[in-house]
């Protein structure tokens, strides 16, 4: 066992495991439908607008998890948990990305040298977590 995650149980439930992703991603895409839906953004107060970027947040590293998954295991048939923590780390960098984006895009603070930063910042991130150790 290494952390909170029990690699043993993890291996036996890929199916599982799957199942819950595409669940927790469907119930964030519902949370981000529903508030769109049924909130004014000019009367919505900060909670409204932290909710929303969290469910945004939560949606965009589910899917790009799920795709990143999909991917690794039709490329090369390695271990399923290698390529969950590859595409994992890889999809909150990515949903990390395009939430500050639009949350900085919201407060007319989104230009193109904060958005380069931003990206040299997150590749720099990449890049010192494929450092083997």
């Amino acid at each position: 066992m290494c952390g909170i995650i029990n690699y043993q149980v993890m291996a036996e439930n890929i199916k599982m495991h799957l199942a819950l992703l595409v669940s927790g991603t469907l119930l964030s895409a519902f949370s981000v439908a529903s508030i769109i839906f049924f909130s004014d953004p000019k009367t919505a107060g900060n909670l409204t607008h932290s909710f929303l970027y969290l469910s945004l947040f939560l949606f965009w590293l589910g899917l790009f998890t799920l795709i990143g998954i999909l991917i690794r295991r039709r490329l090369n048939s390695g271990l399923y948990i290698t390529s969950l923590k590859i595409s994992t780390r890889q999809a909150f960098l990515i949903s990390l990305l395009i939430t500050v984006s639009l949350a900085l895009k919201a407060q007319d603070l989104l230009f193109w040298w904060v958005e380069a930063g931003f990206v040299l910042l997150l590749i720099v991130i990449e890049l010192f977590a494929n450092v083997p150790s």
